[in-house]
């Protein structure tokens, strides 16, 4: 018998019981879609608040209290690519990524940032319910964007800081 066939029957079985069963294996990378908050579209502003210039995430694994985890290679910085996308592998006892804009020129669209556009802690989205059903992070920016997700998919807003909001920011040490 193969194992493909074998774990069928045994879902068939458990089903029949009552219970819930998947034959799929869990995803191992989540893809992130990082959109300007208001237009739904792909930022165009890059790490140096320029148009066009690379853009990257920072994602930090969490693996529950007491646990230290890396990604491969100590890797926390992601590339996004031009339509918004970048993948992010699942680890052993990743609980939840914790994003952190990549710039000071953009403001987060979730929570309630300050008058600079931070926030008391980065926005943190749980792995289990990314890889089960897909998270839409929420968007102060833009209450009227009509985004839905998929399994495996984290989709987070960020927009630009305006020009006012550029004149009147802190100055950064």
């Amino acid at each position: 018998m193969t194992r493909s066939l074998a774990i069928t029957l045994g879902c068939l079985l458990l089903l029949l019981g009552g219970a819930h069963c998947s034959s799929a294996q869990q995803s191992s990378t989540i893809h992130v879609l990082l959109l300007d908050g208001n237009s739904g579209k792909p930022l165009k502003i890059g790490n140096t608040g320029q148009a066009g210039a690379p853009l990257s995430l920072t994602i930090f694994a969490n693996c529950g209290p007491g646990h230290i985890c890396f990604f491969p290679d100590k890797k926390f910085t992601w590339a996004v690519d031009g339509s918004g996308w970048t993948q992010v592998p699942v680890i052993e006892n990743l609980k939840s990524l914790q994003l952190m804009k990549p710039t000071d020129k953009l403001a987060y669209c979730q929570g309630t940032p300050d008058k600079y556009g931070a926030l008391d802690k980065d926005p943190e989205f749980a792995v289990d319910e990314i890889l089960s059903r897909g998270v839409v992070a929420p968007n102060t920016c833009n209450s009227h964007l009509n985004i839905q997700s998929r399994p495996g998919v984290l989709i987070f807003f960020l927009r630009p800081l305006t020009w006012w909001e550029q004149l009147t920011k802190a100055p950064q040490m």
